[in-house]
């Protein structure tokens, strides 16, 4: 169990840090301000605590908050909805599956274009 939590958090922090060449051209330090972690699932199933658990190693690591803020419903896609409208700043990251991006988007309607939204 510990060897999976390991794999989802390096996961997670190599996600974040993939966005950080974006910020190389500011002088600020990432992160200057909270971090917000958008989870597709209800609160007190797996994978928010799963994202509670990240939030909190993040938060001791990096001295700012990070949020967790639960958006469930229609198979993730609002939460994948909100991730889409977020500045793509790196401020702003999910925790998901892969089907909001994958499935949702050819068997109901959603608001945003996997293919163009994310990167």
């Amino acid at each position: 169990m510990l060897k999976l939590w390991t794999k989802a958090l390096g996961l997670i922090c190599t996600s974040l840090a993939m966005s950080m060449p974006a910020m190389a051209q500011t002088a600020e330090k990432f992160p200057s301000r909270p971090v917000t972690i958008i989870v597709g699932f209800a609160p007190a199933g797996a994978g928010d605590m799963s994202a509670r658990w990240i939030a909190d190693y993040l938060r001791e690591r990096w001295k700012v908050p990070v949020l967790v803020d639960n958006k469930p419903g229609a198979g993730a896609t609002i939460a994948a909805a909100q991730l889409a409208r977020a500045k793509p700043d790196g401020y702003t990251v999910a925790l998901a599956t892969t089907s909001p991006f994958t499935v949702a988007p050819y068997f109901q309607k959603v608001a945003y274009d996997p293919s163009k939204d994310f990167s």
